[in-house]
């Protein structure tokens, strides 16, 4: 969730609404985020919970909870996009699944430097508005 919302400010990162709206104008959109009530009742507070195809409250993010999210949508791997702003995490995962990865290297974990090159991630970004342009072209 450290994707779209910033816990330091208790706030969405900036654009983080229209992003979504945006992309789900022509893509399905699938959330993975860490079990908690906060952060359920947050995509309902904020208005963004109808943007997403799925949502998915995990203990842990495993590349199986990213595989039976996607299982069932008819994509194929390479048409799938994975953004994430923890290395370890979604980027790890969605390159091992041969997914495009997206770092928003942002926050906490934003000085964390890529060690191999499964933890490489097809863009980085700094910024949800460099997200959008990415789906522009």
């Amino acid at each position: 969730m450290g994707t779209l919302y910033d816990p330091e400010r208790a706030v969405l990162h900036a654009g983080a609404i229209s992003l979504l709206k945006h992309l789900s104008k022509t893509a399905d959109l699938y959330l993975v985020t860490r079990l908690s009530e906060h952060y359920k009742s947050m995509l309902k507070e904020f208005g963004v919970e109808h943007l997403f195809a799925g949502v998915s409250l995990v203990e842990r993010k495993t590349k199986k909870v990213f595989e039976e999210m996607i299982r069932n949508t008819g994509r194929e791997y390479d048409e799938v996009f994975c953004v994430g702003d923890v290395i370890w995490d979604e980027i790890i995962i969605g390159n091992k699944l041969g997914w495009k990865t997206i770092w928003f290297k942002n926050g906490k974990f934003g000085n964390v430097v890529p060690k191999d090159e499964v933890e490489i991630p097809w863009k980085t970004v700094e910024s949800l508005e460099e997200i959008a342009a990415l789906f522009e072209a």
